[in-house]
């Protein structure tokens, strides 16, 4: 999923305490929305200097300031919230997507996990998660959160196309069986999307290697 979508995926509100500046957020809100993340991180400054004790606008900036590749200054932001609201899976899955980007693998991986633990039921943490577990080299871990990931929602094959990949890579035929059966099964099941054509593309791929190995 990219930053792009990701955003898309953020609740407005709800989440942390509102702040109570007339307007103000929301006008940030708008132009984070839009992309121009530089000019909602200045008013979201700002707001968090005239009242640090909000928790919604230090996220935004948290999230504005990960956007414009300022990791350090995100963590901060980031740290300040899940501290104030640790039982928030919100918070420790951003800050976890900052700690990864900023070369951090295992504070990455703590606190996706810990936001895993926190939201069991949402697939895009564990989705996540198993993402930065096979890039750490831990792909029997990985397997076992995608698991868990395809089998909730969103219903859209990019948790179990993730599945089958990381089961191709383990060193046995029983990985490579069934990661064919989910291949295929994706390519099936999404054929108009990103990831039904890749798993058609990898579940031909993968029968011309088995071929190639019997003859």
């Amino acid at each position: 999923m990219t930053k792009k979508a990701f955003k898309k995926s953020q609740p407005k509100s709800g989440y942390f305490v509102a702040i109570s500046f007339p307007g103000a957020h929301e006008a940030a809100i708008k132009y984070l929305d839009k992309g121009e993340f530089q000019l909602a991180a200045n008013m979201l400054e700002v707001l968090v200097e005239l009242e640090p004790e909000k928790m919604d606008p230090k996220y935004h900036l948290g999230f504005c300031y990960w956007e414009l590749e300022r990791h350090s200054e995100a963590i901060i932001q980031l740290e300040i919230v899940v501290k104030e609201r640790p039982k928030i899976a919100l918070g420790w899955e951003t800050l976890a997507r900052v700690y990864y980007a900023a070369g951090h693998t295992l504070l990455a991986l703590s606190h996706m996990a810990r936001a895993v633990v926190l939201d069991p039921d949402k697939s895009f943490a564990r989705l996540m998660y198993a993402v930065f577990l096979r890039r750490s080299g831990d792909d029997v871990a990985a397997i076992e959160q995608l698991r868990e990931a395809s089998s909730k929602p969103p219903d859209d094959g990019q948790a179990l196309y993730l599945l089958a990949n990381t089961l191709e890579r383990l060193p046995f035929a029983k990985g490579r069986s069934e990661a064919a059966l989910h291949y295929s099964t994706v390519a099936k099941r999404w054929p108009g999307t990103q990831w039904g054509a890749w798993a058609a593309l990898d579940l031909l791929e993968l029968s011309r290697a088995e071929h190639a190995e019997q003859v």
